[in-house]
């Protein structure tokens, strides 16, 4: 048979594992108010760039311009609205050519 007997000298093996959970808490804490500083670091530098971006928006008060150069704003912008509107009206013939047709062909239905 085999004989063991236990050491009760030395703390008993409960202790030591309260001990080192106790270490491991402290452990874990020291941990959290780690992440804890750096979670406000981060929503405060958050913040700064929300600030700094509503900031950036520009707003134009005053725009000084010769007559010369209004003209030719103007004109450029005439000038390029052309080829939109030549689109447009591309569209607006197809449509009114597609509703034409059907249009037509109901009403030639119900003639007969």
């Amino acid at each position: 048979m085999h004989d063991e007997r236990v050491d009760l000298s030395g703390p008993s093996a409960l202790e030591m594992q309260h001990q080192q959970l106790a270490q491991l808490l402290s452990l874990q804490q020291e941990q959290l108010n780690v992440l804890q500083a750096q979670t406000r670091e981060i929503v405060a530098a958050i913040r700064d760039v929300q600030r700094s971006s509503r900031q950036s928006d520009v707003a134009i008060n005053n725009v000084t311009m010769s007559f010369g150069d209004m003209v030719s704003l103007f004109v450029r912008s005439g000038l390029a609205a052309v080829p939109a509107m030549i689109i447009l009206s591309i569209i607006g013939a197809l449509v009114f050519a597609v509703l034409s047709g059907v249009l037509v062909a109901c009403g030639a239905m119900a003639f007969r």
